[in-house]
């Protein structure tokens, strides 16, 4: 399982064990796991993969480079949960508020709300959110064609070639 995915099943449970209250110490841990996944240059886009990974009562679903730490999406979660926790390497324009990321394949849209978290030691900004797995979800994660992801006034373009093979996991892992 890579790191990211790691990082925020642990702050899922602290967040579920305060009560919901972040903790700077946690958030921090969280944000600096997080940020190693993308630490690595930018990486061009033939070497952009889909792949999954479970263990240890969780699993992820990651759009990046396998064997490395680099993740331009992610979406995992614990075993039997249908809670998704998201991120995406995104530099938004609107850093204070919160933010909905849609992702599109065709005529089925996600919207995921999310907030900015920017690591400052790894000059990474991250759009972090929860969404649930639910059939649209699903059906979006297994489709083929292009992943459209929009954010504030951007978009970009994702492949989906690999990624249902590579979501097997965790449709398996995470469902209520």
């Amino acid at each position: 399982m890579n790191e990211l995915a790691k990082a925020v099943a642990q702050f899922r449970v602290v967040r579920h064990n305060t009560g919901g209250k972040l903790r700077d110490t946690m958030r921090t841990i969280l944000l600096v796991a997080a940020g190693a996944l993308f630490l690595t240059a930018p990486v061009p886009a033939e070497e952009l993969t889909w792949f999954g990974n479970a263990g240890g009562g969780s699993a992820s679903l990651v759009y990046g480079t396998p064997d490395s730490d680099y993740a331009l999406l992610s979406f995992s979660c614990e075993s039997g949960s249908s809670q998704l926790s998201f991120a995406y390497e995104f530099e938004p324009l609107n850093k204070e508020n919160p933010l909905e990321v849609i992702l599109q394949v065709g005529d089925t849209q996600v919207s995921i709300p999310t907030r900015a978290e920017h690591l400052e030691a790894m000059d990474v900004h991250l759009l972090i959110g929860e969404t649930t797995l639910d059939y649209q979800l699903s059906s979006l994660l297994t489709s083929t064609g292009t992943l459209h992801v929009f954010v504030e006034d951007g978009s970009a373009e994702y492949p989906l070639e690999g990624a249902a093979e590579a979501a097997k996991d965790l449709l398996a892992t995470c469902k209520p």
